[in-house]
């Protein structure tokens, strides 16, 4: 029998309760932002914001959709916290919106739900036209 107290020197199935509490496991969240932004963007300028996010967002390991309705915007996000995080900010810096409402937001999901798309885009206004 082991009589070293050392977390290192213990059993196996103890040494991995350990690591499981120990290290900070990168978590999934999601959040589900609604945001008015000044003016109604283009299509051109849809577009553009589209491919940038795309960009960023595979850069970062985020999914999600922004769906769009004349000047009011819904995004959904996930990924891991820390790149949530940064994209977060990036969106609360950018002078376009208006007012930012977080309707949900989720720290530890179980998994994605546009794990397929970077960015994926819906612009409901054109969509009638």
């Amino acid at each position: 029998m082991n009589t070293d107290s050392s977390p290192l020197s213990t059993s196996p199935d103890t040494l991995s309760q350990v690591l499981d509490t120990k290290i900070d496991k990168p978590r999934l969240g999601q959040i589900l932002v609604c945001s008015r932004v000044r003016g109604k963007p283009s299509p051109a300028q849809l577009k553009t914001l589209h491919d940038l996010s795309a960009h960023n967002n595979r850069n970062r390991g985020l999914t999600g959709v922004l769906l769009c309705d004349d000047n009011v915007f819904v995004h959904w996000l996930e990924g891991m916290n820390d790149y949530l995080d940064e994209a977060w900010k990036s969106i609360i810096h950018d002078n376009r919106h208006d007012k930012l409402v977080v309707f949900w937001e989720c720290r530890d999901a179980p998994e994605r739900l546009f794990g397929d798309w970077t960015m994926g885009l819906r612009d409901t206004f054109v969509a009638r036209d």
